[in-house]
This record gives structure tokens, sequence and C-alpha cells, in this order.
């Protein structure tokens, strides 16, 4: 399965993420800022990771209700809370500041 994700640089631009190698590879921190920095949307970084559950996990039987929807409609609100919280960063109060370390980076318990 692909998935379709629209892109960081802007509305309308869409790529086709979750082959990208090193997406699931990479530390929480780094991940982080990459989304932070807009070089990825949360998105891209959530499919991707769906994509590698699909393809492991009929082997390592790690996960047992993926709730893949669910998760992608999570980073879209990532996504735009940190669109929302660039927006405010000129503002004396709020801002970057008010998001997360980890804001946007997908994780499983």
């Amino acid at each position: 399965m692909r998935w379709a994700a629209a892109h960081p640089g802007g509305p309308g631009q869409e790529r086709i993420i979750g082959t990208e190698p090193g997406f699931t590879f990479r530390s929480a921190a780094e991940l982080a800022r990459l989304v932070r920095e807009r070089e990825v949307s949360s998105v891209e970084v959530v499919a991707a990771h769906i994509r590698r559950i699909e393809a492991v996990n009929p082997t390592l039987n790690a996960v047992v209700r993926l709730e893949a929807e669910r998760a992608l409609d999570a980073a879209r609100r990532a996504d735009e809370a940190l669109a929302r919280a660039r927006q405010s960063d000129r503002a004396p109060a709020g801002g970057l500041a008010a998001i997360g370390r980890l804001h946007g980076v997908p994780f499983t318990v």
C-alpha cells in the first residue's frame, strides 16, 4: 500500500511517501527535528511507519491492532498545530515554544 501525503512545502503539493528509506530507522529526536523544520510532515513520517509495520508485522506479530487512519488523523492535527504555532510564533506568548519536543513523532505502546 502506498500513502499520498501533503508535502510541507505548501497546499496542493503531494508526494508518494512511505518509500523513503530511513524514516523508520531514525531517532525520535531526529524525526522531531525534521518535522519541526518542515523537512517532512508528521503525516509522511506516520505513513512511513505504517508501511513498515504492514511489511514486518506478519512475521513479528508485534502490533496487535493497527489503527492507521486514527494515526494519520492525529498526524494531520499535529501538522496543523505546528502550522498554527509557526503563525503565532510572532506573538509574545505561545507559538513554537508551546509545541512539545517530540511533537508529530509517532510511537506505539
